[in-house]
């Protein structure tokens, strides 16, 4: 991302510094603004630009959302090739008592 920037290694500590600073962002869930990326200095590019690229961002984006919502999984990693980790939370079991 920084190839061939003058300035690469400056930059990627003060990204670093930034996205590393928990009291800052406080979670992972912490949202950060496309303006401060860019500020920081990353090189964003925007889904609204690019259609097709955002529709299947989106796709991909609510399949997920979806399976989250309607069923026990909570984590999911997929490769390029295809290979995917699925972890799914098994419920408690509760005992039936007579």
């Amino acid at each position: 991302m920084l190839k061939g920037d003058n300035n690469a290694e400056n930059k990627a500590k003060r990204i670093i510094k930034y996205l590393s600073n928990h009291k800052e962002l406080k979670s992972h869930a912490a949202p950060i603004s496309k303006d401060k990326l860019k500020e920081l200095g990353l090189k964003i590019i925007e889904l609204e630009a690019d259609q097709k690229l955002q529709d299947l961002v989106l796709s991909v984006y609510h399949a997920t959302r979806i399976t989250f919502q309607l069923t026990t999984v909570h984590k999911i990693v997929e490769n390029s090739n295809g290979r995917a980790f699925i972890r799914i939370l098994q419920p408690p079991q509760t005992s039936q008592q007579k």
